[in-house]
């Protein structure tokens, strides 16, 4: 069972110890709670006990850009799809379908950052379609296709024949159905980034658990004790828990 409680007053800790008040400390004890400066206090719900320290899961994400086309009364919508983690890379990707497709009458787009069932942000746009008939017809697809950090943008070429709101919609939509039963999709494998504070004595102990957990060490400060900055698997936290229970290695959340 995975615990954590905050640290509200260093004083009750002493002032060697070098603990931060931002951070958290994550471990295993009996109870869950929080350490105030009149002692320990047991949490009094679930929500107090796991709210702050949130483990991601692995999700897919899209391998490389793929494009396709779908023809609907004579207008051309062309599809595209790239990896996008951050709002500037999708807006860089909507950058590039506007520069290959200088002259098509609209790029539509949406996008979705992190994980898909919890996604950290998401946007739209029409780019001069009617309201609500290309960039939510979009989103309300990538929604449904447990795919994250994601970008699609649609170019439209008007054929001539105008299709109607309804029209759009089903084109917009289908067009985006259709890049997404086609889309190449790999794993992103999550890691949690920790913080240990340390006898200089167990650095080795740590670096040997990392490696045999597939953990990474992506800094180290060496002070009165050693503090390091890692990023573990979701599933390792367990194993690590129980390393710092039996090595009085101290475990925060940054």
């Amino acid at each position: 069972m995975a615990w954590r409680f905050q640290i509200l007053s260093n004083s009750v800790l002493g002032e060697d110890t070098g603990i931060p008040s931002r951070y958290e400390l994550i471990g295993r004890i009996p109870n869950q709670g929080r350490v105030t400066a009149a002692g320990f206090q047991p949490a009094t719900d679930q929500s107090e006990m796991y709210d702050d320290h949130i483990m991601s899961h692995p999700y897919r994400i899209p391998a490389g850009i793929s494009e396709t086309e779908l023809v609907v009364k004579k207008s051309r919508f062309i599809a595209r799809a790239s990896m996008a983690t951050t709002r500037e890379e999708a807006m860089e990707a909507l950058a590039r379908m506007r520069a290959d497709f200088p002259d098509a009458g609209h790029h539509c787009w949406a996008y979705i950052l992190g994980m898909p069932e919890q996604a950290a942000s998401a946007a739209m746009s029409d780019d001069g379609e009617p309201s609500g008939t290309a960039g939510k017809p979009i989103l309300n697809v990538l929604k449904h296709k447990d795919v994250g950090d994601i970008m699609l943008v649609i170019a439209r070429y008007f054929g001539g024949i105008k299709l109607g709101a309804g029209g759009l919609v089903r084109a917009y939509s289908g067009a985006a159905q259709q890049l997404m039963d086609e889309i190449n999709v790999v794993e992103h494998v999550v890691r949690s980034r920790l913080e240990i504070v340390l006898d200089h004595a167990d650095e080795q102990a740590l670096r040997h658990w990392l490696d045999n957990n597939d953990g990474i060490l992506v800094s180290t400060d060496y002070q009165q004790r050693v503090r390091c900055t890692i990023e573990i698997l979701e599933d390792s936290l367990e194993s690590l828990n129980a390393q710092c229970g039996a090595r009085a290695w101290q475990l925060y959340q940054p």
